[in-house]
């Protein structure tokens, strides 16, 4: 029997990255429960408070397993960030060989496991953005042009294909010059999603940015992927019962 692993973050751009994993293949062994729901995300996304009201339910869902995604914030440590979450309801475990995975068993004897995001921002605080900037980092160049290529609507690819300016040039933009204009301005970025809407800007994507991380994920090679979500791919064969030899 195929597990069912249910998915909550405290935002959509989470909630898509898991889908698009579990697409793509790098997520196996296991159901994602609720990718019927992909036009109704909020039924995942839930606050800190809400959370707790879940481990207090005494009619706890019915799954295999419960994935639990959330930024480690201005917490002193992941498993702080954990541990104040489910004080009270569960013992915690640290999932051996990863810093950010913790892992506990509901009441009626659920496995769960916290994906605690710690990507470091310029002013301290750790969150799931900084995932995202890293892969377009990794990516490059190849990043521009993926984009130009797949995603950009017509329009924008007639003018890239018409102009004089390069995929290199469009990086740069976003990930130099406009932080660096911010700075020259005494006006200091702080958090990773700052960051990432200066990329966005650079490549005119004309949506939020939960759709364009969506496309990140939908496009980057799994390799890069498989690298930068290799925590979050062990909380997953955690709760698949599985064992992930691609880590």
């Amino acid at each position: 029997m195929v597990n069912r692993i249910a998915v909550y973050a405290e935002g959509p751009t989470e909630w898509y990255t898991v889908y698009q994993l579990r697409k793509r293949g790098i997520l196996a062994q296991a159901d994602m429960v609720g990718c019927g729901d992909r036009d109704q995300v909020g039924r995942w996304i839930i606050n800190r408070r809400k959370l707790k009201n879940i481990f207090a339910n005494p009619k706890l869902p019915e799954y295999d397993g419960i994935l639990f995604i959330l930024d480690q914030e201005d917490n002193e440590s992941p498993f702080k960030a954990a541990r104040d979450i489910a004080d009270g309801f569960f013992e915690l475990s640290s999932l051996s060989g990863f810093d950010n995975i913790f892992t506990g068993q509901l009441s009626n004897r659920m496995n769960v496991a916290f994906h605690i995001s710690s990507a470091p921002s310029p002013d301290g605080n750790r969150d799931f953005d900084g995932y995202l900037l890293k892969i377009l980092d990794t990516c490059g160049d190849d990043a521009v042009n993926l984009w130009f290529e797949m995603e950009a609507h017509d329009y924008l690819k007639r003018h890239f294909s018409d102009s004089e300016i390069h995929s290199n040039q469009i990086r740069a933009l976003g990930r130099e010059e406009i932080p660096d204009l911010m700075e020259r301005s005494h006006w200091d970025i702080l958090r990773n999603k700052t960051m990432l809407y200066a990329y966005i800007t650079a490549l005119q994507a004309d949506k939020s940015h939960v759709w364009f991380s969506e496309k990140v994920i939908k496009l980057a090679p799994p390799p890069i992927l498989k690298d930068v979500f290799t925590n979050l791919i062990a909380a997953w064969y955690f709760l698949a019962g599985a064992e992930n030899d691609e880590i």
